[in-house]
């Protein structure tokens, strides 16, 4: 299966999950497909690092905060309580965000 397929694949669980549980149900949902302890270290090393190089990036011109983000979202995978971080924290935002408030309330 080509790459953007994969990804696609991989980001409609995302998408379609209740806002304020969306991290938590994915984090769920490869707690069933995982594989074993190394790949484990590998997401967690590789989203922290994504982490790092994007705030870095903050500053300067361009997809600073996509990195950061997906950065939090390999993480995520792999952490309940920085999933359940990550929901409160999509929450809030959406509070912030004209229409954003309706998601907030059906939670």
């Amino acid at each position: 299966m080509p790459l953007f397929k994969r990804l696609r694949a991989a980001w409609r669980p995302l998408k379609e999950a209740r806002p304020g549980k969306r991290f938590e149900a994915f984090h769920e949902s490869r707690k069933a497909q995982r594989t074993g302890r190394p790949w484990r270290f590998l997401f967690i090393a590789g989203g922290i690092s994504l982490v790092v190089v994007g705030l870095i990036l903050v500053p300067a011109p361009g997809p600073g905060w996509l990195v950061v983000f997906a950065g939090a979202g390999l993480i995520a995978q792999e952490s309940l309580v920085f999933a359940r971080s990550l929901d409160a924290m999509e929450l809030r935002v959406r509070g912030w965000i004209p229409g954003g408030r309706k998601a907030r309330q059906r939670r």
